[in-house]
């Protein structure tokens, strides 16, 4: 998380924003805290416990949804281990039946007490807001009996193009599918994303959003 949500400046990093999606239930959980780096270098700055600073966002637009502490029975502010009334953090969950969040944008937002606004990422002159897609596993029909076949099945079956976050090769070897282009995500290592989850390494050259990307469908933001 950044200073003003500005993530294309990895200097402006401070702090570190954790989510978990429920796909059955339709619960999104989320946690967000001060990097150690910054708390040691800003010793007496802390999270304002705030309804209307503290919250994630689902969608790219000031009208869409915000998930606060006041709109769940499971949140609490988060303190640091040696002084728990030194506020850190926060963690809550939330039902999010009615939300559309797969496939979508998403902002994790607080405030300190020093005045900074704390973002995973806004769309301003040196941010862009983060695409995430959580990926929920469908029940699968039963497969009908089929007549067998003496040909055998390839070990290695052919693949026509590489889905949404498989790894692929920049020389284009094989394209990637429904229009996703082959991205560097890594110093070595590319995937196929969308413009709405692309963040290019040259322009945004930090861990916390080449980790958002590698390890999707598990997002740490």
């Amino acid at each position: 998380m950044f200073v003003g949500g500005k993530n294309k400046k990895p200097a402006n990093r401070m702090a570190t924003a954790y989510l978990a999606y429920d796909c059955l239930h339709e619960i999104l959980c989320g946690a967000a805290h001060l990097d150690a780096t910054y708390m040691e270098n800003n010793p007496d700055v802390s999270v304002v416990e705030n309804d209307d600073d503290t919250w994630i966002r689902i969608g790219n637009h000031n009208s869409d949804p915000k998930l606060k502490p006041s709109k769940t029975d499971h949140f609490m502010y988060v303190g640091k281990p040696s002084n728990d009334d030194f506020t850190i953090g926060y963690e809550g969950c939330w039902d999010t039946t009615g939300i559309t969040v797969m496939d979508n944008f998403i902002e994790v937002h607080f405030v300190t007490t020093n005045g900074d606004t704390i973002s995973s990422g806004k769309n301003v002159g040196k941010g862009r807001t983060i695409c995430v897609e959580p990926t929920c596993d469908s029940v699968s029909p039963t497969p009908s009996p089929s007549v067998s076949s003496n040909t055998p099945p390839s070990a290695n079956p052919t693949k026509s193009c590489i889905e949404k976050w498989g790894s692929c090769e920049k020389d284009g070897s094989l394209s990637c599918c429904d229009g996703t282009t082959c991205t560097q995500v890594g110093e070595s290592e590319f995937k196929c994303l969308d413009n709405c989850c692309a963040c290019p390494p040259e322009e945004l050259n930090s861990t916390f959003l080449r980790g958002l990307i590698s390890d999707a469908p598990h997002k740490k933001l």
